[in-house]
């Protein structure tokens, strides 16, 4: 089956769930048929959010960004947002690193990477 049939295209698609920080991330997650899907439920300058709370930041998130931006129909990028000291703190199972990974239009993630 596919992801869904909607009336109209979406802007945003927001994926929050925090199976991420596993070190198992679901094979249909990371699979081309989920992202040819998921891209094709956007407007052209749609982008998608990921909740990667806790995620392995060199593996599962590479992963990840290959074959979503892969599976884009044009050209797209990815933006990972984390608190600003992200680098500097302590993180625990109790209290895991915080992020949100965009895949989006690079206009766009550069209009956010350079906000306030």
């Amino acid at each position: 089956g596919e992801l869904g049939k909607l009336d109209c295209k979406l802007s945003t698609f927001l994926v929050d769930v925090d199976f991420m920080r596993f070190p198992e991330v679901p094979e249909l997650f990371i699979s081309h048929r989920f992202w040819r899907e998921t891209w094709a439920l956007l407007c052209p300058d749609g982008a998608v959010a990921v909740n990667v709370i806790g995620c392995d930041r060199s593996a599962s998130l590479h992963s990840l960004v290959t074959v979503a931006t892969a599976c884009a129909p044009g050209p797209v990028g990815a933006l990972l947002v984390e608190p600003e000291d992200a680098e500097h703190r302590t993180w625990t199972p109790m209290m895991p690193r915080a992020g949100v990974l965009i895949l989006g239009p690079r206009e766009q993630l550069q209009q956010i990477q350079h906000s306030p």
